[in-house]
């Protein structure tokens, strides 16, 4: 009777500590990804627009803090970290169904204009345009 006691209570310290395990991990994972699961706020955050393209690949959007920025980036693809205002990053593409169409939902990252570092992130329904 003592071993079916001594048996069950080391199952359930394991199922107890197995749980805790799980419990932290998420908590971690949390942590560093607060706004959308893909990016890691804390990394993005105090980086550069170069460090954030290294480590998640091309952005499929961005904005400029002027007119002529955004000329010579339509004709060249390239730009000045000074002059992006914002990145995009498609968190959730366009949904069409039966009952209508939900817009894509983006992952912006916006960029102080003097140093090119990025100052916060945010999620974005439908994006800019008309």
């Amino acid at each position: 009777m003592r071993t079916k006691t001594k048996r069950w209570l080391i199952i359930g310290a394991i199922v107890i500590c197995i749980l805790l395990m799980l419990s932290l991990i998420l908590v971690v994972f949390f942590y560093y990804h607060p706004t959308y699961y893909k990016f890691n706020d804390r990394f993005i955050i105090g980086s550069s627009i170069d460090e954030i393209v290294e480590r998640y690949g091309p952005f499929d959007g961005i904005d400029f803090n002027n007119r002529e920025a955004y000329d010579k980036y339509a004709e060249t693809k390239e730009y000045s970290i000074n002059e992006v205002c914002s990145i995009r990053y498609i968190a959730r593409e366009k949904v069409v169904d039966f009952l209508g169409t939900t817009p894509p939902v983006y992952y912006e990252i916006f960029f102080d204009s003097l140093d090119g570092i990025a100052t916060r992130v945010s999620l974005v329904n439908g994006g800019k345009g008309g």
